[in-house]
């Protein structure tokens, strides 16, 4: 039996995209090591880079982990020179994080392990394939929202 076929039998395509997904950052992970982050400090530089002087609670929300984890995952980053926090000018309680000068530094090296896992990830792939890949999990993530709201209504009604 192929493996498509084993898969087809066994499977399903929500546990394929989470076991492809799994390894995927596993190996990021593995690129990311010499670098000296972890997955949760290069989500965090991403997010950041994509928008400086997010709210720490914003950022929580992004990495989908609770207010108190993000604390002290900034305060870690903080404290490596990866990041830093400013108050916020119109609300004291608000947090916003910024990435240091040494974070974004490593922004390209970040890039360029991303390009070496794709070109490993993706290698039996033509570019048409690829680009398919692309619009069909934008696709995917984009009713991935819907889905979540619908789901809550089912719970409630």
């Amino acid at each position: 039996m192929s493996s498509e076929e084993n898969y087809k039998k066994n499977g399903s395509l929500s546990f394929l995209l989470h076991d492809v997904s799994r390894r995927v950052a596993r190996a990021f992970d593995k690129q990311m090591e010499p670098l000296g982050l972890t997955r949760s400090q290069w989500c965090v530089i991403v997010y950041v880079a994509r928008d400086p002087g997010i709210a720490q609670t914003g950022l929580a929300d992004k990495l989908e982990i609770g207010r108190m984890a993000v604390t002290g995952l900034v305060d870690r980053m903080e404290s490596k020179g990866l990041v830093e926090r400013r108050d916020d000018p119109k609300d004291r309680r608000i947090k916003r994080i910024f990435l240091s000068d040494s974070a974004q530094e490593i922004i390209p090296k970040m890039q360029l392990s991303g390009e070496l896992v794709d070109s490993g990830v993706f290698r039996g792939l033509t570019l048409e394939d690829r680009d398919h890949l692309v619009k069909c999990l934008l696709s995917i993530r984009d009713h991935t929202d819907d889905l979540e709201s619908e789901v809550e209504l089912v719970r409630v009604g």
